[in-house]
């Protein structure tokens, strides 16, 4: 039993500090207690190059808050690009075209989940203005057409009732 007060009393002094790895303070703690399959007990972070690997064999793929959301977006959004190769080159209606098709609604799913991680991290820490969105609509403003009745504050992910780019009348300039 010592052995375990050991452990957990180093895992009370060594855990707030960051450079102090937590995986090896709880592996330590759990094999203090006798419990040595640790792996369970900790998450582990995918690159995106094995999400997108996932995603490849039609498997959904969740964004985790410790992830680099910005560094996994920008390479997310580059496999989107080969995944658009491989969906312009293929026959309609093939195999590979529908492997591709359901690979990109994924990733697209994926990109969006760390979007709203995101977005909910910057909430919490503040640096988002009251009344603004927890998360951006990027397809919506890829795929609108000009003139489709968006105002520039939807389009743009600006809080409701803003009136930048609206002309006197209220209606949305563009």
């Amino acid at each position: 039993m010592t052995k375990q007060r050991n452990a957990m009393a180093r895992y009370n002094l060594l855990r707030p500090d960051p450079l102090v790895r937590g995986e090896k303070l709880v592996a330590d703690m759990l094999s203090a207690g006798n419990i040595y399959d640790t792996a369970s007990y900790l998450t582990t972070l995918l690159s995106p190059q094995e999400e997108f690997m996932k995603m490849l064999q039609g498997l959904p793929v969740q964004a985790n808050e410790l992830d680099d959301h910005i560094g996994h977006i920008k390479e997310h959004d580059q496999q989107g690009d080969q995944l658009e190769g491989i969906i312009a080159k293929s026959q309609a209606g093939s195999p590979e075209e529908t492997k591709a098709r359901t690979a990109m609604m994924e990733l697209l799913a994926h990109v969006n989940d760390h979007a709203r991680l995101m977005a909910e991290l910057d909430t919490k820490k503040g640096s988002k203005p009251p009344g603004s969105p927890m998360a951006e609509n990027t397809l919506r403003q890829d795929t609108a057409q000009p003139g489709a009745g968006e105002t520039q504050a939807e389009m743009t992910g600006g809080p409701m009732g803003s009136t930048a780019g609206a002309s006197p009348g209220g209606i949305a300039a563009g």
